[in-house]
């Protein structure tokens, strides 16, 4: 049986012939070292196109922090605390309790400013991980965005704003690499879309420049999607609007492309 899946019985026999393999200490002995990573990322990085509509960009950390994040104590909400550029005031461990939160600055300029974002000082951070015992790497990039904008729906044919619905501060999306060990190919990529994803083998991604697929981010959400056009998330024609841009590709590279489209390697 390949490694990540199972079997079912529907017989009321009593007999057990299938023998499985189970891993009992973790084997590093296959993974890639960092030049390896670095050459794995450099191989199959992708490109992620954002709607040209989008009006909330991905930043750095960094930025958000140094550009007036604000660090909120349930117990004295009056008094927000600025987050230190390398977030060392953040509270450490524990568990989601409620007791502290991150919000925007209070001025409104600065406030939609940072909601933008800051898409220059954009970085992905890499996370590596083993998988089925070291026989695959998952390389997850993930991309932080400062602001969700708000959802909207679509009736029938009509296209309607929710609002603040949806919108949040602190929008974190990824997508990860499955790699095998044994020969370095790229088996299938994860695409993170609001509280799921779904992962897609890679004959079915789109690639540009050789061997890098490409993703489309969600307008204003950021899910990411592996080919262009509208998903609902819904049933029918009700559902909430998932936009993706149009592939740049298609258009060749006029200057008018090339302002619409903003592409993050």
């Amino acid at each position: 049986m390949s490694t990540g899946t199972f079997i079912t019985r529907t017989d009321k026999g009593t007999s057990n012939n299938v023998a499985c393999l189970t891993t009992v200490k973790r084997n590093s002995f296959y993974m890639p070292n960092l030049d390896q990573v670095h050459t794995l990322i450099q191989t199959y990085s992708p490109k992620i196109y954002i709607h040209p509509d989008e009006d909330y960009l991905p930043s750095s950390v960094t930025w958000f922090f140094t550009n007036g994040a604000l660090l909120y104590n349930k117990d004295d909400e009056s008094n927000p605390t600025p987050v230190y550029p390398t977030g060392s005031n953040l509270p450490q461990g524990g568990s989601n309790d409620g007791s502290y939160w991150l919000d925007l600055p209070m001025d409104k300029t600065s406030r939609e400013r940072v909601e933008r974002g800051d898409i220059g000082s954009a970085s992905a951070y890499v996370h590596i991980k083993p998988m089925f015992g070291g026989t695959y790497t998952d390389i997850a990039m993930w991309l932080f965005y400062p602001f969700n904008g708000g959802a909207r729906a679509t009736v029938g044919m009509f296209n309607i704003s929710l609002g603040k619905t949806g919108e949040h501060v602190g929008d974190w999306e990824h997508l990860t690499l499955r790699i095998s060990n044994f020969n370095g190919k790229l088996k299938k990529a994860y695409f993170s879309q609001h509280s799921g994803g779904v992962w897609v083998h890679a004959p079915n991604l789109e690639f540009q420049d050789g061997n890098k697929f490409v993703g489309y981010a969600s307008l204003h959400g950021h899910a990411n999607y592996p080919h262009a056009g509208l998903v609902l998330q819904g049933n029918g024609l009700i559902g909430i609007r998932n936009m993706k841009p149009i592939r740049v590709i298609s258009f060749g590279t006029s200057e008018k492309v090339t302002q619409l489209f903003q592409e993050i390697i």
